[in-house]
């Protein structure tokens, strides 16, 4: 299963990175490993969700800057 993890300040949730995982628990131990947080910290300033097709083609605001 794909999950994704989101700042819990974030209304919409995008997602800040993604990963394979075999459960919830087991993604959110990789993202505090990668975020470098103990995972009590991890999960108050985060949110780990299974990530789906949708939350891969929401429409970013983000654009390249071109000369």
């Amino acid at each position: 299963m794909k999950f994704c993890f989101y700042s819990k300040n974030d209304p919409n949730q995008e997602p800040i990175g993604a990963c394979e995982a075999l459960s919830l628990q087991e993604a959110t131990k990789f993202f505090s490993l990668t975020k470098m947080l103990p995972i009590d910290q991890f999960q108050i300033l985060f949110g780990v969700k299974q990530y789906t097709y949708e939350e891969g083609t929401k429409g970013s605001s983000k654009q390249l800057l071109t000369d």
